[in-house]
Parts: structure tokens; sequence; C-alpha cells
């Protein structure tokens, strides 16, 4: 399989650090802060006597950046995609498939000087009091995180679990395989014999358990699904339950829909999902049988959504490809072939068995009844990317995956064996497919590289914006956030007389910009 064709009206050329330097050093508009030590700079002395700038000095200087950096920005037009199969204790395997990109995302990170997936030039150039504050606290302590180099996560069933872990919540890899095992931990450890396989109020109890495992990972109950839109975006599939038996799959965003986006194929594309809490989002897309979600109301005390009933989304399709394929592409109808490249990782294939039901054990006469939809989803988006529409890759996961048996799971209630045993088979699995998987991890680290050089980085990659601290002090009206660095330092220009973000000129601003950083 050929990874990642990219369209030719789409491939565009890297400038090359030596143009970068020189650009650098040529321009001194808003938000260049890559080191430069050119003498084509201008001196200390020549800018500080004119750094009063006019609208249309300012607007030539914002030119020149644009037109450099318009190969850097356009990175941001196309959009990455993650989408997560579903499938019980089987989504482990998914995890330890993820486990193998990020492994080779990171040492090509670390290859090139790198060792936080959050990292940009712009936080590393000196002085910056901020940066240790910036590692410390907000890049995660050097963790490689899937958030910083997807666009989208999406996920069905387990998989949507795991998609808000990894999107919604930016966990690493690794702590999203810490909480799958304490989930393990507390639905195998229950009292009757039967209950990782539950049947008749089994079901009921089963369900209970996957709540009190949910509470103890996500430690609250009151955070909600929406998020900052310009940061990942994570979404789930679940299936919508009528009164009279009538069943839809509905769609759980942590970002409106765009309002002149809509087709006959969106799922519930006018509802406000953000407002659900992630706890009943978790519980929603693998409810089994069903739930019911109560009326959510708002602060006026009018009901912004009714009361619903949901089921596990696998019941409507296991590959959530093609819902995030149409999603995306009603998201940025804009934009010609929105998707860059979609990494879609299943669960393997499951072992028939008419006792197979419950969390950790889907039905598996239901994924045999879907497997023939997923097998049609997966070849149609292989074809799409054979036309160079976008990048596509597929790992489906270990054919057979070990330990997954009533009598072995009910004496592993810790999944110490279970995991170890799935994660060697996962491992023996990547194997065929490492270079594909290889060729993925370039190509997203370059992405993520060109991206970090924007002033957009910072808000998707820690949800920061900018209230002008002068402004605040001197009660101007309106203090209205700026959404990238570069329009604040703009606003510093214009309207109180600063320099331009430079080298020469950073000690100047870092004060008031820290000041004024902050997360909506």
């Amino acid at each position: 399989m050929k990874l990642f064709r990219k369209s030719s009206k789409s491939s565009r050329t890297t400038p090359s650090n030596e143009e970068t330097t020189k650009a650098t050093t040529q321009s001194h508009g808003p938000s260049l802060l890559v080191s430069s030590t050119s003498n084509a700079s201008p001196s200390a002395n020549t800018i500080s006597h004119n750094y009063a700038t006019t609208p249309a000095r300012l607007a030539s200087e914002k030119r020149a950046e644009v037109d450099f950096f318009s190969e850097i920005g356009n990175s941001w037009n196309r959009k990455t995609l993650l989408t997560l199969d579903g499938g019980g204790i089987r989504g482990l395997s998914s995890l330890f498939v993820l486990l193998q990109l990020m492994e080779e995302i990171k040492k090509i990170e670390y290859f090139k000087g790198v060792d936080c997936s959050a990292e940009s030039p712009l936080f590393k150039s000196k002085p910056n009091p901020d940066y240790d504050k910036f590692r410390n606290e907000k890049m995660h302590n050097g963790a490689f995180r899937p958030c910083h180099y997807f666009d989208y996560i999406a996920g069905t069933s387990t998989g949507g679990i795991i998609a808000i872990m990894l999107g919604r919540l930016q966990w690493s890899v690794e702590e999203t395989i810490d909480s799958y095992r304490t989930m393990w931990t507390t639905m195998a450890s229950a009292t009757s014999s039967h209950s990782l396989i539950p049947r008749g109020k089994e079901k009921s109890n089963n369900t209970q358990r996957l709540e009190e495992s949910l509470r103890k990972i996500l430690k609250t109950e009151s955070a909600k699904l929406g998020s900052d839109p310009k940061m990942c975006r994570t979404f789930v599939l679940a299936v919508e339950k009528s009164d009279v038996g009538y069943h839809k799959p509905y769609l759980f965003r942590s970002y409106p829909f765009v309002e002149n986006g809509s087709t006959d194929f969106n799922r519930n594309p006018r509802q406000d999902t953000e407002c659900y809490r992630i706890l009943d989002v978790c519980r929603a897309t693998s409810a089994t049988p069903s739930l019911k979600l109560e009326p959510i109301k708002g602060e006026d005390g009018l009901t912004i959504r009714p009361q619903s009933k949901f089921q596990d989304g696998s019941r409507w399709t296991v590959n959530p490809s093609l819902e995030a394929y149409r999603e995306i592409n009603s998201m940025h109808n804009d934009i010609e072939n929105p998707i860059l490249y979609m990494f879609s990782v299943g669960c393997g294939e499951p072992k028939p068995s008419r006792r197979s039901r419950g969390f950790l054990f889907r039905n598996s006469s239901l994924v045999l009844e879907t497997s023939v939809e997923d097998v049609a989803v997966e070849n149609m988006m292989y074809k799409k990317s054979m036309s160079s529409e976008f990048g596509y890759c597929r790992v489906t996961g270990p054919d057979f995956l070990p330990g997954l048996n009533e009598k072995e799971c009910r004496s592993d209630t810790e999944g110490i064996e279970t995991f170890r045993k799935i994660k060697e088979a996962v491992e023996e699995c990547c194997k065929k497919h490492w270079e594909e998987i290889q060729s993925c991890a370039n190509q997203l680290v370059e992405l993520r590289h060109r991206r970090a050089k924007t002033s957009r980085w910072e808000e998707f990659a820690f949800g920061y914006k900018y209230v002008c601290a002068i402004c605040r002090k001197e009660s101007r009206t309106p203090n209205l956030p700026f959404q990238h660095r570069a329009d604040f330092v703009d606003h510093l220009r214009q309207d109180h007389d600063k320099p331009p973000e430079t080298d020469d000129f950073l000690p100047e601003l870092q004060s008031i910009i820290s000041q004024s950083r902050i997360i909506d």
C-alpha cells in the first residue's frame, strides 16, 4: 500500500533553513521570533529611533512576511485525521498500534533536537524567561501527544472513549493505556462469575461498572465535551434510539458545526453537543443495551437538549472512517480536498462467539454483521487515497489477540498478562506495516514543524490567547482576546508604540506578552 499519496494540486516546497534565516533578517514584522544573527539585520539603534510604525509601513512589512510564510501558513489549511475502531478490550490493540507510531515520531523529533511535541522555535528565542515555565507547566514534561499531530481524532464505542482521552483531554498514549488498565481492573473485578460476559440484568451492571471506571479515570464529573475549536478536535459516534424503535447515527462533537456545511449525510449538524459531560458521552458511545441522558438546561432554565437514548456506536459501524470523511469535508467545505492524511486504526479480527457480549467483549454477531460494511469503507478510503485526494493508512491490527477468553480474563483481573500478550501481538503485526508507519511518522513530524513556526501554534498546542495587559490596566474597551500572538504584537505596535518582536527588542515585549497571555 502506498502511504500518504499527495495530491499534485496541493504539493508544496518547504523553505530551506538558509531561506528562513534570510527572510527573517530582512523582515521585522510581528511574530518573528526565529533567532537572527545576520549582519543584514538592522542595528538596534536604527530601529529604536524608528519603531513608531505607520499603518502603511506595517502593511508593507506584513505583506513581506505573508509572502514568505505562505508556504508555512498553508500547512493549516488541510487537516490530519485519526480514526479509531470500536472493539471492547480489543480497543487496547489500537492503543498499542498508536504507541508504535508515537515511538517512531519521538525518535524523529529527538533527531531534530526536539524533546516535546508542543515545542516551537517561537519559544526558543533568547532571552525568553517564559521558556522554562512553558516546558514545565504546559509542554507536559517532554511528552509526545497525538493531539499535536492530528487536527481531528474520531472514534466509535471504545474507540470513542480513547478518542476523547487523546483529543479532548490531550493525554499521551501511555497515559491512555494506563487509564484503559484502570477500566479493565474495575470491569474484571466484579464478583459475578460471568461479569465479563454479562447477560440479562448483568448488562446494566456492566454499564454501571463502566461508569464507575470512568469516574476513576476522569476524576471530575462536571467537565464538558466542548473545548477550544482552534485546538485538536474530537468527535465520537453513537446510535440515537427513538421511542418508536428508530435508530440513527449521532455525532458528539467537541466543537460547533460549521453553519454552511450541512448536507444530507451530516449527523445532527444543528445540535449543540459541546454541553454534554465527557462522562456521559463516554457512556453513550459504548452503551449496552442503551443509555438515557436527561435533558440539558441552559443558565436561563431553557432546555438546550431534550432527553435522548443512545446505544453503542459500533451498532452503526465499527470503522468510523466514512463518517469522519464526511464530517471533515463538511466542516471545511471551502477547501478542495480538506483531508491531508487519514490514519485509521482497527482492533483486529474478532473470533466469532455468540457469548461475546458487554463492554469488554462486544457481541461478535454484531461485528460480523457490520464487517462487510467496514470492509467497504476501507476500500472506499483506499480508492480515494489512490486518486490523490488524501493520504491514507489503515492498520487493522492482529488477526488474533491472545488472552481474551473468559477463563484467562477472570484469572487476570489486573490485566498484566493480557496487556503483555496484546502488546506483543501488536508489535508483531506492526512489523508488516513498518514502512507505512515510518512514512506516516515522518510526514506528521514535518507538518508539525511547519506549523510550529507560525503564531497559530500557541493556540493549537496550548489554547493560548492574549488580552492586552496595558489596555486592561488603563481600562480601555473593548479589550477582547487576540486569537494569535502576531495579532497581539500588531496591536502593541499600532496602539501602544511598541517595537517589533525581534531579538533586539524581545526583552522589552516579553513582560507584556507574559502578562497578557490567557487560556480562554
